[in-house]
């Protein structure tokens, strides 16, 4: 499996800063995630400043690997793999930090990202069985984030009225009637996950999916 990890900042790519799905592919311009708004909610924005230069340097290139697969467990009861879907790795400066513990504490606002911030990541994209990797890292925090959209099917019951279909001493009977229908709808999922590199050529294994990290065996396996 070849992987090839892009760093995404500055003049190197130019992202629209909307509220677009995603940012950053080879075939489409898509916005990450960390932009998503709930249209009924305020808009906030951390306190601290950013600092891109130290963002960019904890870009700069070392010996690690960070690597896994992404997944996300559907309402069906079975694993659905990436592919292929970008997925992003930024940095975990004290700016990253203070949005992520903004957007946490806040359910009823949406956290944003200063638009620079939200350009200085790295990408890959997974493949058809979820396994992404980001080679080339140096040691620290790092937080990984993708999404994934896939087509659902769905029935309901549809109420069409009554007919009365009798009498009795007390009044009418009464029959509702239904009918079935069935529709075709797109369902999203969000996956993210903080992982440390510890030292200089380490390879982290570490998979990216809705799964609680408490649930996730021992080896950071949670797409099984």
């Amino acid at each position: 499996m070849k992987h090839q990890n892009r760093l995404v900042s500055g003049l190197l790519s130019i992202c629209a800063i909307a509220l677009l799905p995603g940012c950053g592919s080879t075939e489409r311009q898509r916005v990450p995630l960390v932009l998503q708004s709930n249209p009924n909610a305020s808009t906030i924005y951390p306190k601290e400043k950013f600092d891109k230069n130290a963002a960019v340097a904890a870009l700069q290139k070392g010996n690690s690997t960070i690597q896994g697969k992404a997944c996300v467990y559907n309402n069906a009861n079975r694993w659905i793999y990436w592919g292929p879907y970008p997925v992003w790795l930024y940095p975990v400066t004290p700016y990253f930090e203070a949005w992520y513990t903004l957007r946490e504490s806040s359910p009823f606002s949406t956290a944003y990202m200063d638009p620079e911030a939200i350009k200085v990541r790295l990408e890959t994209i997974a493949n058809k069985d979820g396994e992404y990797a980001f080679h080339n890292l140096r040691p620290g925090k790092y937080f990984l984030q993708t999404y994934m959209t896939w087509d659902m099917v769905s029935t309901e019951s549809v109420y069409d009225g009554y007919d009365v279909v009798g009498m009795t001493p007390q009044g009418p009977v009464i029959q509702d009637n239904y009918h079935n229908e069935t529709y075709n709808w797109k369902k999203r999922s969000t996956a993210e996950v903080f992982v440390t590199v510890a030292r200089d050529g380490d390879k982290v294994y570490m998979d990216v999916t809705n799964r609680p990290p408490g649930l996730f065996r021992a080896d950071n396996k949670g797409c099984e």
